[in-house]
């Protein structure tokens, strides 16, 4: 009950709430202006444990995504000891202007409405009362992101000294 089985749970639940959601693949070598002329082509989501393989860059066409990161975890003792830790996700589109900001709404709310209806990943973590979920105030375009940042209870060891 590892924080890396608590990203693999996660991971695994936001790729089975994906899997018939397809968005459109990046296009190289189209200018960001004139992304309306083109006709996407659509692809599932990608979801990435961690950090993103260096493998991925050489492909290039990893978008749409969703990252999944621990980003700590927090350890609280005495008579109401317990063990929290935090994941951080990162979706990201690529996408015109005009339609993108939708698809990355749209991934995030199938991701938040998963998350939120099935607390309990991994038959062992709990999602508590903790989640936020944010747009990224700058946005590289033609790419959109969007953020959350999620508490999970985990088993506390214990010990008998």
């Amino acid at each position: 009950m590892t924080a890396t089985d608590l990203v693999e749970a996660v991971a695994d639940e936001i790729r089975d709430a994906v899997k018939d959601l397809k968005l459109p693949i990046e296009h190289h070598g189209v200018d960001g202006s004139k992304l309306d002329q083109v006709r996407p082509f659509l692809v599932p989501v990608n979801v990435f444990e961690g950090f993103l393989p260096r493998e991925v860059f050489n492909d290039e066409n990893y978008y749409p995504l969703v990252l999944v990161e621990w980003l700590g975890t927090n350890d609280e003792f005495g008579a109401t000891a317990k063990s929290t830790s935090n994941i951080g996700l990162s979706m990201g589109v690529f996408a015109a202007e005009n339609w993108g900001w939708k698809d990355a709404l749209h991934l995030t709310e199938v991701i938040r409405h998963r998350l939120l209806t099935r607390r309990v990943v991994g038959k062992k973590f709990r999602l508590t009362d903790d989640a936020g979920w944010e747009v990224a105030q700058e946005q590289p375009l033609p790419f959109f992101y969007t953020y959350a940042t999620l508490t999970y209870q985990m088993f506390q060891p214990n010990t008998f000294l």
